[in-house]
């Protein structure tokens, strides 16, 4: 793939240096109301000590005060934490968009998830099985007239466990574990393609059930993959060797891959590439991550967007290598 990472303008770094500055006195505004409720709380809390240890009030009246002293904490805090938040949300929405347009300006950062309906069906056959769907920052529009969509999501299931008491009773609770997390990036093809294509991770279960895999000429590829069509000969119009070979380039990438993935500390499964789809007329990556693409944080005095920049940075460039590595894009 050709170099086509793009650089940030200097003057929207120095703007980003301003939005730090402006968030110094938003957040000292919060640290200075927090330490006054704390100071009341403390006080409340040693009131009540007070009076349970004199004899004033019972064990459990002392208890229930502790609890309700500590929930309105908990509550006051999140209210006078909130100025914080919608102010890291908007510097997203605007030093984001901002960001986005030195790629291209008809993408856009929305600020919504994607639609779950839609997700079921543009990667059907390489989902995990789940009972709950969470999705945030959609970033859509197109890159040198090449549609892309670009969001977070996180997978979760329910597993009902049950436990037994001290007196034999069982009482059953649910588990939420989550089977996926990470991104999906969907970008659209220059041609029509007439089927579905299914790119798994390479695994003995994709044989057991008995599946019939697209045989291709990459080792390299059929090592990281299997590939699954509706229609194995269409399929080849697309599975060309010079997709085929940005594709493996694209697996080996590390903005693509969950690295070091371990069950425990001593099972570790090692890396995991994303898994694919072409349904649409639109490729469909599923890439495994760890991390908040796009999330402003702060270090409790300022908010600090270098990290923001730098992840922006690599991603966006990940996927603009991807398209135009698999000559997706059309020249500007």
């Amino acid at each position: 793939m050709t170099n086509t990472d793009i650089k940030i303008d200097d003057a929207l770094l120095e703007e980003a240096f301003a939005f730090e500055e402006a968030s110094i006195d938003i957040i000292a505004t919060c640290k200075r109301k927090t330490r006054s409720m704390m100071g009341v709380a403390i006080l409340a809390l040693a009131g009540v000590g007070y009076a349970a240890i004199s004899g004033m009030i019972g064990t459990t009246v002392a208890v229930v005060a502790v609890v309700i002293v500590l929930l309105v904490g908990a509550i006051y805090r999140s209210i006078v934490y909130g100025p914080v938040l919608k102010f890291r949300k908007s510097v997203k929405l605007e030093f984001g968009n901002k960001l986005m347009a030195q790629y291209d300006p008809n993408l856009a950062l929305t600020g919504r998830g994607y639609d779950r309906m839609k997700f079921d069906r543009d990667l059907k056959g390489v989902i995990p099985e789940y009972d709950r769907f969470h999705s945030e920052d959609l970033i859509e529009g197109t890159y040198k007239s090449t549609p892309l969509r670009f969001y977070e999501v996180r997978l979760e299931i329910e597993k009902k466990v049950e436990e037994k008491g001290p007196d034999d009773e069982v009482t059953t609770t649910t588990k939420v574990e989550d089977v996926f997390r990470g991104f999906v990036v969907s970008i659209g093809l220059k041609r029509d393609f007439q089927g579905e294509i299914t790119l798994r991770r390479n695994s003995i279960v994709n044989a057991v059930l008995g599946q019939e895999r697209v045989r291709l000429e990459s080792d390299e590829f059929e090592n990281l993959f299997d590939v699954f069509a509706t229609d194995q000969i269409t399929s080849r119009t697309l599975l060309t060797p010079v997709f085929i070979e940005n594709m493996t380039a694209l697996a080996n990438n590390p903005s693509f891959k969950k690295t070091g993935l371990k069950v425990n500390k001593k099972i570790s499964l090692g890396d995991q590439t994303f898994q694919a789809t072409v349904r649409d007329d639109f490729l469909h990556l599923m890439i495994p991550s760890n991390a908040d693409k796009f999330e402003v944080y702060d270090d409790g005095q300022a908010i600090k967007l270098d990290r923001f920049v730098e992840t922006f940075q690599m991603d966006m460039n990940a996927i603009v290598r991807c398209i135009e590595g698999l000559n997706l894009a059309d020249e500007a």
